[in-house]
């Protein structure tokens, strides 16, 4: 019945109970850990409250804290989440009662921060053999604080939401929560509006009843929703396009005749002409022409897509209506609770990111994934595991625990992170060059320059067993993982169709056409080349190190979240499992 143990200096294990636990995180819990004088919260037992205690006052003091909640998909860091937004959110009521602040009133920024959660997990969570409610994107939520410690509002950062979801997945996996809830929580007529396809009834009614009420709590109100929930269904009727023609182009292609009903009902849903939807998968334009000569004058033409290239257009079409779709939601999300001008002081930031993870197809995905976690291990390591080497007091500490260093060593890898991400000689710099040399490349001849760029790297090798596809492992802290060699260009250079960009940005619905109003590129620049091309792998480095920069300034505290099996079943400690989780913990 132990679920929480003390590793000293702000940093405590979690286990995962995969129940729930009488008396655990009830009211009568908050208010034991809150109303607790200093002395005595240091004697209490472990607890996820104890840690959002002690950061709520030393932020009081004047020092913005950071709680890094971490761990493998499945042990438990969204609901650790959940917790510490709900016990902040509790106290802060009766601060706020207490010192009649002038910010925010009452419970309505308290309600409203909570209300967020229910919107990211159906948008950014999914459910994966390993885990019912993954999350698929990383986020760091700033809770910000004026001078009297009473809470005025909230920040919201996301981080490298996984859209190939939308579009591929494999056996086993769902796609986001949020279109599970919509085709079992909504009403016929709801159908009929949003135009939705059929689907076997589930178990998401209820939870789409609380997504909805929740978004009409951040300002997100009926008509937006409406627009939501219509762009949600042109995903579902876009994803059911296949098509049909000759590979050597002499027969062009076109949508199968049996999808040409989903054909109409997503251009009518996106709100373009359905010619130029057909038209915008099945041909690409080519530009042609000097990009020097004063007028720019450039010949366009058309060329037929392969099958191949059809479905890739599709996916990417549907990969950017959604990604563009979350962002605009966190952003609605961000904008309801930023505080007032001038109102905050300081923040207690929360950062939930996907744990470690090795599947049996891993690519850029995964990569990047396991490189953030590579991140944060180093970052740990550096700000609390090499205190011991001191004689820091946490020995003494773990010792009451009944957590002995003995025979553990440190090794903080930090090699891996240089082959991964150096400027130079790295994996990721071999990945951009091949992005911005716009290389036509296959799996194998990208593999040989793996091997030749890396053949003296302990930390990227070559698989030890033959895999089905072309491969190459990376030796992380947690263990070595194979990535497929196939698509990591493709995924890396994330591009979308300039023609896909202008279709969505000429529709009649102001909702899809704003989606995309950002800065385009100009047409004369190729989108391919140049040292300053961003990457999916440069981009996701870059807000890495703005967030590791951002956490560098605050006070951070550790919650550890351990799955206790690989079956997710309560009351049961697979001792094996655990203790190899330990050795990558500290290794």
């Amino acid at each position: 019945g132990v679920y929480y143990c003390n590793l000293g200096a702000g940093t405590i294990l979690a286990v995962n109970p995969f129940q729930d636990v009488s008396n655990l995180f009830d009211e009568k819990k908050i208010t034991s850990y809150h109303s607790s004088l200093l002395s005595e919260l240091s004697c209490m037992p472990a607890h996820v409250f104890a840690v959002a205690e002690r950061a709520l006052r030393n932020m009081k003091e004047g020092n913005n804290q950071s709680v890094i909640i971490s761990g493998e998909s499945g042990a438990g860091k969204t609901w650790t989440v959940r917790c510490l937004m709900r016990y902040l959110a509790t106290v802060n009521l009766q601060h706020a009662a207490l010192n009649l602040s002038d910010s925010f009133v009452g419970d309505e920024i308290e309600h409203r921060v909570l209300s967020s959660n229910p919107i990211l997990e159906a948008f950014g969570n999914a459910a994966t053999p390993r885990n019912h409610n993954s999350s698929r994107f990383g986020k760091y939520i700033q809770l910000q604080y004026d001078r009297c410690g009473t809470m005025v509002g909230a920040n919201l950062h996301v981080y490298l939401l996984e859209k190939t979801r939308v579009s591929n997945r494999d056996q086993f996996e769902r796609s986001y929560h949020i279109f599970y809830q919509m085709l079992n929580g909504c009403s016929e007529e709801e159908r009929k509006e949003w135009k939705l396809p059929d689907a076997e009834r589930m178990d998401d009614e209820s939870a789409f009843e609380k997504t909805r009420q929740s978004m009409m709590s951040v300002g997100i109100f009926t008509e937006a929703q409406n627009q939501i929930f219509t762009t949600l269904s042109a995903i579902l009727h876009l994803n059911q396009l296949e098509f049909e023609g000759d590979d050597d182009l002499s027969n062009p292609c076109t949508v199968r005749s049996e999808f040409q009903a989903n054909t109409k009902t997503s251009a009518q849903l996106l709100a373009v002409p359905i010619n130029h939807l057909v038209q915008t998968l099945t041909f690409r334009k080519i530009e042609a022409g000097s990009t020097r000569s004063a007028d720019r004058r450039r010949s366009i033409f058309k060329r037929p897509c392969t099958r191949a290239e059809c479905r890739a257009r599709r996916d990417a079409m549907v990969k950017c209506v959604y990604e563009r779709l979350f962002l605009w939601l966190v952003k609605q999300i961000g904008n309801d609770l930023s505080a007032p001008d001038k109102s905050a002081f300081h923040f207690i930031g929360l950062l939930d990111v996907y744990g470690f993870e090795s599947f049996k197809h891993n690519c850029l995905e995964q990569l990047c994934i396991n490189y953030a976690n590579e991140k944060l291990q180093q970052y740990y390591i550096h700000n609390f595991l090499k205190l011991k080497q001191v004689g820091y007091k946490t020995l003494d500490e773990l010792a009451l625990e009944g957590v002995s260093w003995d025979g553990m060593e440190i090794n903080d890898k930090i090699s891996c992170l240089n082959a991964l991400e150096s400027t130079r000689n790295s994996l990721f710099a071999l990945l951009n060059e091949e992005c911005r040399l716009n290389r036509t490349t296959d799996a194998l001849q990208l593999k040989s320059r793996l091997t030749d760029s890396f053949h003296k790297s302990p930390y990227i090798t070559q698989p030890r067993i033959s895999t089905e596809t072309p491969s190459f492992t990376v030796n992380h802290y947690a263990g070595k993982v194979v990535y497929a060699v196939k698509l990591l260009t493709v995924k890396n250079k994330d591009e979308l169709p300039l023609e896909i960009r202008e279709l969505l940005v000429d529709s009649t619905n102001p909702f899809i056409c704003n989606l995309f109003l950002d800065k385009s590129p100009d047409p004369a620049t190729p989108s391919t080349k140049g040292k300053s091309l961003e990457t999916v792998l440069s981009q996701f480095k870059k807000s890495l190190d703005e967030l590791l920069t951002t956490m560098s300034t605050t006070n951070c505290n550790y919650i550890r979240c351990i799955k206790p099996n690989m079956e997710s079943l309560p009351s049961k400690f697979d001792s094996r499992h655990v203790s190899l989780y330990r050795y990558y913990f500290i290794s």
